[in-house]
């Protein structure tokens, strides 16, 4: 089975009810940190965001995510503090990450948390044209790209250089 494959939104709801049913008091009104801002159901947003953590987390429940820390924005945004590197290879979590958010109609921003954790925030978008909230598909930022970093841009003829240079050794 792939992670893929997996329902990573049922396996949060479940542990939503697991954790709140362990709680010694109500969570106030107003919170939305944590297990007990959690909502008891996720909405369509907050589970594709759950499904993308999934994904590239290598499964939900190996994400590594600070639970007590998520902040549950609606059907809005949502924030997540995250505990491992996020790179292009490799595991590819960023290159997931990113083209996960493309095709979902995402925004994710990624910045400094801690000393060992990275903030990942996700802001629900849309497709159109108007540039405060739209979001292209990933074929739409390959395009946008590649008319951005056209072919006579240095970087490509340093990358060649680069290369060359490692097939020579």
């Amino acid at each position: 089975m792939s992670y893929a494959t997996m329902d990573h939104a049922a396996w949060v709801e479940s542990n939503i009810a697991a954790a709140k049913s362990m709680m010694t008091r109500k969570p106030r009104k107003d919170c939305r940190k944590g297990w007990g801002g959690a909502p008891d159901k996720l909405n369509p947003f907050q589970a594709t965001c759950m499904q993308i953590l999934g994904i590239v987390g290598d499964g939900i429940y190996n994400a590594p995510i600070s639970w007590e820390t998520i902040e549950w924005g609606g059907d809005q945004w949502l924030v997540v503090a995250w505990r491992r590197e996020l790179a292009t290879f490799d595991s590819a979590a960023l290159s997931k990450l990113v083209f996960l958010a493309h095709e979902c109609c995402i925004r994710v921003s990624i910045s400094a948390r801690t000393f060992r954790h990275v903030e990942i925030m996700f802001h629900r978008r849309e497709r159109g044209d108007c540039t405060a909230t739209r979001h292209p598909d990933m074929a739409g930022m390959v395009e946008t790209m590649q008319r951005y970093i056209h072919d006579g841009s240095p970087v490509w003829r340093d990358r060649d250089a680069m290369l060359a240079e490692r097939v020579a050794s």
